[in-house]
Protein backbone atom coordinates (compact mmCIF):
# COMPACT_ATOMS: atom_id res chain seq x y z
CA UNK A 1 0.00 0.00 0.00
CA UNK A 2 1.33 3.45 -0.69
CA UNK A 3 0.77 6.31 1.07
CA UNK A 4 1.54 10.35 0.32
CA UNK A 5 0.87 13.61 1.69
CA UNK A 6 0.18 16.85 -0.39
CA UNK A 7 -0.89 20.22 0.77
CA UNK A 8 -3.35 22.37 -0.04
CA UNK A 9 -4.90 26.07 0.80
CA UNK A 10 -1.70 25.71 3.24
CA UNK A 11 -2.42 22.97 5.39
CA UNK A 12 -1.19 19.51 4.57
CA UNK A 13 -3.34 16.73 3.76
CA UNK A 14 -2.99 12.66 3.45
CA UNK A 15 -3.91 10.15 0.93
CA UNK A 16 -3.46 6.39 0.01
CA UNK A 17 -2.77 4.99 -3.17
CA UNK A 18 -3.61 1.79 -4.30
CA UNK A 19 -1.81 1.95 -7.42
CA UNK A 20 1.48 3.36 -8.55
CA UNK A 21 0.50 6.83 -10.17
CA UNK A 22 0.74 9.37 -7.20
CA UNK A 23 -1.50 12.66 -7.52
CA UNK A 24 -0.28 15.50 -8.98
CA UNK A 25 1.55 17.58 -6.43
CA UNK A 26 1.88 14.68 -3.80
CA UNK A 27 4.90 13.54 -2.48
CA UNK A 28 5.24 9.37 -1.60
CA UNK A 29 5.42 8.69 2.33
CA UNK A 30 6.09 6.41 5.31
CA UNK A 31 2.78 4.89 7.15
CA UNK A 32 3.85 6.79 10.25
CA UNK A 33 4.54 10.20 8.34
CA UNK A 34 0.87 9.71 7.03
CA UNK A 35 -0.83 9.01 9.87
CA UNK A 36 0.58 12.77 11.33
CA UNK A 37 -0.07 14.84 8.55
CA UNK A 38 0.22 18.21 10.65
CA UNK A 39 3.99 17.41 11.60
CA UNK A 40 5.69 17.58 8.31
CA UNK A 41 5.92 19.49 5.10
CA UNK A 42 6.44 19.94 1.53
CA UNK A 43 9.55 21.78 0.60
CA UNK A 44 11.17 21.10 -3.48
CA UNK A 45 9.05 17.92 -3.88
CA UNK A 46 10.19 16.43 -0.61
CA UNK A 47 9.07 15.87 3.29
CA UNK A 48 10.28 17.79 5.92
CA UNK A 49 9.56 18.55 9.44
CA UNK A 50 6.99 21.13 9.81
CA UNK A 51 7.61 24.54 10.96
CA UNK A 52 4.50 25.33 11.65
CA UNK A 53 3.52 27.39 14.51
CA UNK A 54 0.33 27.31 16.47
CA UNK A 55 -0.24 30.99 15.95
CA UNK A 56 0.19 30.73 12.29
CA UNK A 57 -1.99 27.70 12.18
CA UNK A 58 -4.29 30.07 14.11
CA UNK A 59 -4.16 33.20 11.69
CA UNK A 60 -4.32 30.29 8.49
CA UNK A 61 -7.26 28.88 9.89
CA UNK A 62 -9.34 32.05 10.79
CA UNK A 63 -8.53 33.31 7.10
CA UNK A 64 -9.90 30.68 5.69
CA UNK A 65 -12.92 30.44 7.66
CA UNK A 66 -13.78 34.30 7.35
CA UNK A 67 -13.60 33.25 3.51
CA UNK A 68 -16.14 30.60 4.20
CA UNK A 69 -18.14 32.72 5.94
CA UNK A 70 -18.17 35.37 3.31
CA UNK A 71 -18.50 32.74 0.57
CA UNK A 72 -21.56 31.20 2.71
CA UNK A 73 -23.14 35.01 2.85
CA UNK A 74 -22.71 35.71 -0.96
CA UNK A 75 -24.47 31.68 -1.29
CA UNK A 76 -27.77 33.44 -0.29
CA UNK A 77 -30.65 32.54 1.60
CA UNK A 78 -33.67 30.86 0.70
CA UNK A 79 -36.95 32.89 0.70
CA UNK A 80 -40.97 33.21 -0.87
CA UNK A 81 -40.71 35.90 -3.74
CA UNK A 82 -44.20 36.83 -5.62
CA UNK A 83 -45.24 33.40 -4.24
CA UNK A 84 -42.58 30.74 -4.95
CA UNK A 85 -39.48 29.80 -3.40
CA UNK A 86 -36.27 31.27 -4.33
CA UNK A 87 -32.58 31.61 -3.33
CA UNK A 88 -31.78 35.20 -3.34
CA UNK A 89 -28.13 36.56 -3.89
CA UNK A 90 -26.15 38.39 -2.12
CA UNK A 91 -23.51 39.54 -4.37
CA UNK A 92 -21.82 42.88 -2.53
CA UNK A 93 -24.11 44.84 -5.05
CA UNK A 94 -27.12 43.14 -4.42
CA UNK A 95 -26.62 43.63 -0.68
CA UNK A 96 -26.07 47.49 -1.49
CA UNK A 97 -29.24 47.43 -3.98
CA UNK A 98 -31.17 45.42 -1.39
CA UNK A 99 -30.15 47.95 1.29
CA UNK A 100 -31.07 51.14 -0.99
CA UNK A 101 -34.26 49.84 -2.54
CA UNK A 102 -35.57 48.61 0.95
CA UNK A 103 -34.97 52.48 2.54
CA UNK A 104 -37.08 53.47 -1.16
CA UNK A 105 -39.97 51.34 -0.78
CA UNK A 106 -39.99 52.37 2.99
CA UNK A 107 -40.80 55.60 1.69
CA UNK A 108 -43.05 54.42 -0.69
CA UNK A 109 -45.40 52.84 1.72
CA UNK A 110 -45.00 56.39 3.30
CA UNK A 111 -46.36 58.13 0.61
CA UNK A 112 -49.50 60.57 0.21
CA UNK A 113 -52.57 59.43 -1.19
CA UNK A 114 -53.34 60.37 -4.57
CA UNK A 115 -55.36 63.90 -5.24
CA UNK A 116 -57.05 65.57 -8.32
CA UNK A 117 -55.48 68.13 -9.76
CA UNK A 118 -52.09 68.00 -8.28
CA UNK A 119 -48.97 68.99 -9.79
CA UNK A 120 -46.57 66.00 -9.31
CA UNK A 121 -42.89 66.21 -10.05
CA UNK A 122 -40.37 63.80 -11.21
CA UNK A 123 -40.31 60.50 -9.68
CA UNK A 124 -43.29 61.75 -7.17
CA UNK A 125 -44.87 59.11 -5.33
CA UNK A 126 -48.56 58.10 -4.20
CA UNK A 127 -50.91 56.21 -2.87
CA UNK A 128 -54.04 54.71 -5.18
CA UNK A 129 -56.00 51.59 -3.65
CA UNK A 130 -53.12 51.12 -1.04
CA UNK A 131 -50.66 50.43 -4.67
CA UNK A 132 -47.34 52.32 -4.03
CA UNK A 133 -46.99 54.25 -7.67
CA UNK A 134 -44.59 56.64 -9.22
CA UNK A 135 -44.30 58.56 -11.87
CA UNK A 136 -40.66 59.09 -14.13
CA UNK A 137 -42.14 62.78 -15.75
CA UNK A 138 -44.44 63.94 -13.22
CA UNK A 139 -47.63 66.35 -14.70
CA UNK A 140 -50.73 67.40 -13.43
CA UNK A 141 -53.35 64.76 -12.79
CA UNK A 142 -56.63 64.56 -14.00
CA UNK A 143 -60.04 64.61 -11.82
CA UNK A 144 -60.41 60.84 -10.69
CA UNK A 145 -58.20 58.59 -9.05
CA UNK A 146 -56.97 56.13 -11.93
CA UNK A 147 -57.13 52.75 -11.27
CA UNK A 148 -53.79 51.21 -10.19
CA UNK A 149 -52.12 48.90 -12.51
CA UNK A 150 -51.41 45.16 -11.72
CA UNK A 151 -48.64 44.41 -13.25
CA UNK A 152 -45.42 46.19 -12.81
CA UNK A 153 -43.72 48.25 -15.12
CA UNK A 154 -46.95 48.45 -16.79
CA UNK A 155 -48.73 52.26 -17.59
CA UNK A 156 -51.77 54.28 -16.53
CA UNK A 157 -52.71 57.62 -17.85
CA UNK A 158 -53.91 60.36 -14.94
CA UNK A 159 -54.25 63.31 -16.89
CA UNK A 160 -50.86 64.63 -17.64
CA UNK A 161 -49.73 62.06 -15.44
CA UNK A 162 -48.31 59.13 -16.38
CA UNK A 163 -48.20 56.51 -13.18
CA UNK A 164 -46.79 52.80 -12.92
CA UNK A 165 -46.68 50.68 -10.35
CA UNK A 166 -43.77 50.57 -8.28
CA UNK A 167 -41.62 47.43 -7.85
CA UNK A 168 -37.81 46.33 -7.05
CA UNK A 169 -35.49 44.33 -9.03
CA UNK A 170 -34.06 41.06 -6.59
CA UNK A 171 -31.39 39.33 -7.65
CA UNK A 172 -31.94 35.49 -7.64
CA UNK A 173 -29.88 32.06 -8.50
CA UNK A 174 -32.20 31.77 -11.70
CA UNK A 175 -32.57 35.82 -12.66
CA UNK A 176 -33.95 39.11 -11.74
CA UNK A 177 -37.94 39.30 -10.61
CA UNK A 178 -39.41 42.35 -9.27
CA UNK A 179 -41.12 42.53 -6.02
CA UNK A 180 -43.16 45.04 -4.21
CA UNK A 181 -42.28 47.01 -1.72
CA UNK A 182 -43.01 45.83 1.30
CA UNK A 183 -41.93 41.97 -0.31
CA UNK A 184 -38.76 43.82 -0.70
CA UNK A 185 -38.61 45.43 3.05
CA UNK A 186 -39.11 41.57 4.44
CA UNK A 187 -36.50 40.25 2.17
CA UNK A 188 -33.90 42.73 3.36
CA UNK A 189 -34.76 42.02 6.76
CA UNK A 190 -34.42 37.99 6.08
CA UNK A 191 -30.62 39.44 4.13
CA UNK A 192 -29.52 40.90 7.84
CA UNK A 193 -30.92 37.98 9.71
CA UNK A 194 -28.99 35.72 6.89
CA UNK A 195 -25.55 37.80 7.29
CA UNK A 196 -26.37 37.95 11.38
CA UNK A 197 -26.33 33.92 11.40
CA UNK A 198 -23.42 33.45 8.49
CA UNK A 199 -21.01 35.70 11.07
CA UNK A 200 -22.30 34.47 14.62
CA UNK A 201 -21.50 31.04 13.14
CA UNK A 202 -17.94 32.34 12.16
CA UNK A 203 -17.52 33.52 15.45
CA UNK A 204 -18.20 30.53 17.59
CA UNK A 205 -15.50 28.90 14.91
CA UNK A 206 -13.27 31.77 16.08
CA UNK A 207 -13.34 31.02 19.17
CA UNK A 208 -12.70 27.65 18.99
CA UNK A 209 -9.65 28.41 17.00
CA UNK A 210 -8.02 30.69 19.25
CA UNK A 211 -8.92 27.97 22.39
CA UNK A 212 -7.36 25.24 20.62
CA UNK A 213 -3.66 23.83 21.60
CA UNK A 214 -2.56 21.89 19.06
CA UNK A 215 -2.31 22.41 15.54
CA UNK A 216 -3.88 19.26 14.42
CA UNK A 217 -6.83 20.64 16.73
CA UNK A 218 -6.93 23.79 14.64
CA UNK A 219 -7.11 22.58 11.22
CA UNK A 220 -9.84 20.35 12.00
CA UNK A 221 -12.19 23.50 12.78
CA UNK A 222 -13.29 23.88 9.43
CA UNK A 223 -16.68 26.09 8.17
CA UNK A 224 -19.49 23.40 7.81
Amino acid sequence: MQYYLFEANGAMGAGVAYDDTLPSGAVSCTQAQYQNPDAWAISSGAIVASTLTLAAAQAAQLAALNQACASAITAGFSATINGASATVTLSASDQANMTMNAATAQTALQAAAWASGATYAKNALVIVGGVPLVTFSGGVSGTAAPAAPTAFQSAVTDGAVTWYKLGFWLGTSTGNVMIAPADMIQVCGEMVAHISQCRSKYETFKAQVQAATTVADVQAIVWQ
